[in-house]
């Protein structure tokens, strides 16, 4: 692990661009290899056998800006390397995120060497590399549960890598710096594919592999926590609990909150499930009947998070 001076630019605005790298497939969301294919008239097989001759990375390959600029920053990684584009070199002089990058590395001693196009997209399998990366140690979990933070966030078999990066960047954008998940019941560890979906935020998150959801759950109730579960009314009377619309979730500003999620398809386990304290229940304002009648898991994490952040900043609370 290497501390440095923190350099990040002073404004960290962009949309997020996922990719799939690292245990995911190619068809689990749009992917540039299809694009490149249907460019070139070439097959998926033909494009990834092209003999592009490549640097063998000690580490992985962290892909995209901003987590390379995160990773730098924050410094949870050891760093071996920096690979960058000539065209993405030239643009330090007016871009400050790569003026930064380059600033960390100078400061580490990195050696920065220069790839080509194709040659991040064979290291990255085609993801959207930005034409950037880092050699560096894989991202560690942490294994010391946290029963001080205010808000954290537990997810029950989330693997898909773009879902888990976007609720990564949408807890720490709006201030919840703990996210767990019991060992079993996630992925099996942090991807570049995962950092590059949360825009960074990964990098300087606390991710937390707990043994079970019991000893999760044990350790932060004994803290005062409450657990937010999401569900809708038919579903919650399995459970012989009734749900409250998000309006109704009333939190005051020191009051401790689990926001449990879940996998898309299969929903939170029964076993999580039945020690939530509360079950919300998201409405939709769609008038048509049209079989679109759920949201993306991410897409939850950042309306639940926003509401409880809001609520937070009331006056009074």
């Amino acid at each position: 692990m290497t501390t440095l001076p923190i350099l990040r630019p002073t404004t960290l605005s962009r949309r997020t661009l996922s990719g799939t790298v690292d245990g995911s497939t190619a068809s689990d969301r749009p992917n540039l290899i299809y694009r490149k294919a249907k460019i070139t008239g070439k097959s998926l097989e033909e494009l990834r056998s092209l003999n592009v001759p490549v640097p063998k990375f000690r580490g992985e390959a962290v892909f995209g800006v901003y987590p390379v600029l995160e990773a730098l920053a924050t410094g949870a990684r050891d760093f071996f390397g920096l690979y960058v584009k000539d065209t993405v070199r030239a643009r330090s002089s007016h871009d400050e995120r790569i003026s930064k990058i380059l600033e960390h590395a100078r400061m580490l001693g990195l050696p920065v060497r220069r790839l080509t196009h194709s040659q991040f997209d064979k290291i990255t399998d085609f993801q959207l590399h930005n034409g950037i990366c880092l050699d560096a140690s894989p991202l560690r979990f942490s294994y010391h549960l946290s029963d001080m933070q205010l808000t954290t966030v537990y997810l029950d078999n989330v693997l898909d890598p773009g879902n888990f990066g976007a609720i990564a960047r949408s807890a720490l954008f709006f201030g919840c710096e703990q996210i767990a998940y019991a060992e079993g019941r996630g992925p099996s560890r942090i991807t570049p594919a995962m950092s590059k979906a949360s825009c960074g935020a990964l990098e300087c998150s606390r991710v937390v592999r707990v043994p079970s959801f019991l000893s999760f759950h044990k350790t932060l109730k004994s803290a005062g926590a409450v657990f937010v579960g999401t569900s809708d009314a038919v579903s919650a009377r399995k459970f012989g609990k009734p749900t409250i619309e998000l309006n109704e979730l009333e939190v005051q500003s020191g009051q401790k909150l689990v926001v449990v999620l879940g996998d898309e398809g299969l929903g939170v386990s029964d076993e999580v499930m039945n020690n939530c304290d509360i079950l919300l229940s998201i409405s939709s304002s769609c008038a048509k009947q049209t079989s679109v009648n759920s949201l993306n898991v991410s897409v939850v994490a950042g309306i639940l998070l926003h509401h409880i952040a809001a609520a937070r900043k009331q006056p009074g609370k």
